[in-house]
């Protein structure tokens, strides 16, 4: 029909947006790992520019005596000492604060690498440059840095403006977005058992002797209908007349209710009796000397029978104003209501896995957009409407 073809479509719409909306979180998660490499590489970059401006003004500061301690180390190394006796003199000259020896701390012969030690500060100078160049050496790895830094922040605010380009377009896809299944209001008849017979008439039945009892002293009006099975532990169904005839069809489809919701269904029966009566012949008075527990009423006066009434009920799926909802109860009722239905009958599987397997039954009638929202719904909206705990699909 048209309402659902409506929906179909905008439910392929709403699902397409959900993928596009995780598409763009995806991303955004993407970015912000991308920003947390980029913040430490950041931090990373900050220390070699300070270390490394900081040997240079060191070097410039100490000019005079690294200057002086490049040249002892060389003219010794000229005279012909090895490398032993000059580090053993540096140590010894350092012992006693001879400057510039008390900047001495280690030597690499191998590769002409003399390591000093200058206000806390450990750097390493090249023996085959200058001071100067090796100086300007480390100016250099400080300027590098900073222009990697600098780098780095680009990148950083690029990577930035993406995230918040991104975040906006997950706003922007879910405010496109309207939701699937919009929650609604419950009515205060879905407490009880119910459903809508074929001539539009609100059919009402007790879930348990608590709810018998609120039915019946609460929402019972003159003009209503009352059915029960002829059979120990059943429900009452109340047909709410609103004052009209009550049609012959709407009689069955409540009989059916009341026949499937009783404990002929958990015998497995395939029909049973069932009688209605008017209000005016129900009653919580019992007998003298006798007693009625909750949810028992007495009865008096002739009964109508609808005999032979059998035992199986339909469970389906109603789109209604753009609301999904799942309705039970006699087949001739929900098949004409739902837009899709199974039909259930007195079994042995338990309600819990019935449940599972009637919605993915129905799920396989409906179209790929429509399937989705079928599988969302919880397996307790279906279960709610198996008799007693147990059935089987027909």
């Amino acid at each position: 029909n048209s309402a659902l073809d409506e929906y179909y479509t905008k439910m392929g719409d709403i699902e397409r947006g959900d993928e596009a909306t995780k598409d763009v979180e995806s991303e955004v998660a993407r970015q912000q790992r991308i920003l947390q490499r980029q913040e430490k590489a950041l931090e990373a970059l900050k220390e070699p520019i300070f270390k490394n401006k900081t040997v240079g003004d060191l070097i410039y500061l100490h000019f005079g005596d690294l200057q002086s301690l490049f040249t002892k180390v060389i003219e010794q190394k000229r005279l012909g000492k090895s490398w032993e006796q000059i580090i053993a003199n540096l140590e010894e000259g350092k012992k006693v604060s001879n400057r510039p020896d008390i900047f001495f701390s280690s030597l690499e012969p191998n590769n002409q690498v003399l390591h000093v030690a200058i206000e806390n500060k450990t750097f390493s100078l090249n023996l085959r440059q200058s001071i100067q160049a090796n100086a300007d050496h480390y100016y250099m790895r400080s300027k590098k840095a900073e222009k990697k830094l600098k780098g780095a922040e680009m990148q950083l605010q690029e990577t930035l403006t993406k995230i918040e380009e991104a975040k906006k377009q997950v706003t922007q896809e879910r405010e496109n977005q309207q939701p699937l299944i919009k929650s609604r209001k419950k009515e205060w008849f879905e407490k009880f058992r119910w459903f809508y017979s074929s001539d539009g008439l609100l059919v009402i039945g007790g879930r348990d002797s608590t709810s018998n009892e609120v039915l019946i002293k609460k929402h019972v009006e003159p003009q209503d209908i009352i059915f029960h099975a002829e059979i120990m532990g059943a429900p009452f169904v109340v047909i709410k007349s609103k004052g009209k005839p009550i049609p012959e069809q709407t009689i069955n489809e409540a009989a059916q209710l009341a026949a499937s919701y009783s404990r002929a269904w958990k015998e497995m029966l395939s029909t049973v009796n069932v009688y209605w009566v008017t209000p005016e012949q129900v009653s919580k008075t019992p007998p003298s000397g006798q007693f009625l527990k909750k949810g028992s009423f007495m009865i008096s006066g002739s009964k109508n029978f609808v005999r032979g009434v059998s035992l199986r009920i339909a469970i389906g799926v109603k789109l209604n104003d753009k609301h999904i909802r799942v309705v039970g109860g006699p087949v001739e009722a929900i098949s004409v209501q739902a837009n899709t239905f199974v039909e259930v009958v007195p079994g042995d599987q338990k309600s819990s896995q019935l449940a599972k397997d009637i919605r993915h039954r129905l799920s396989t009638k409906v179209s790929e957009d429509f399937k989705r929202s079928i599988t969302a719904i919880p397996i307790q909206e279906f279960q709610g409407f198996i008799p007693l705990g147990r059935g089987k699909m027909k």
